[in-house]
């Protein structure tokens, strides 16, 4: 549980840094990850802001256009096509968030609607 809440707090934290970067500041789209191309491909048309590895997780934050329920069905189509186990999905107004589960692994996805600025996805796989 408490894994969990940490986690959700971590999405959340990524989501507000990458609000606060302008699309088209940053000088070059940083590389998707090679750990998330495996599981699944970058969101069509969508822009990378962000990523980092760490001995345990690889994130990634996505800027796109489509709406974020759009997002969790594309996502939630690609993982469960290579054997995913959905564990939760939650929603908002404003948010969608997907949790899927294979083995020891967790993939979670939150896509959120940014002000004017299309919508904001952070992909999370844990390792």
């Amino acid at each position: 549980m408490m894994k969990r809440a940490l986690r959700a707090g971590w999405t959340l934290v990524v989501v507000m840094m990458a609000a606060l970067v302008a699309p088209g500041s940053l000088r070059a789209e940083p590389a998707y990850p090679a750990t998330l191309e495996a599981l699944v491909a970058k969101y069509p048309g969508a822009t990378a802001t962000m990523t980092q590895k760490t001995k345990e997780s690889t994130h990634a934050v996505l800027q796109g256009t489509d709406a974020p329920d759009k997002v969790i069905d594309f996502y939630r189509a690609a993982v469960t096509a290579k054997g995913w186990e959905i564990a939760q999905e939650s929603a908002t107004a404003e948010a969608q968030i997907l949790e899927a589960t294979r083995d020891d692994h967790t993939f979670t996805v939150t896509a959120v609607t940014a002000d004017g600025k299309g919508t904001l996805i952070n992909l999370i796989l844990t390792h």
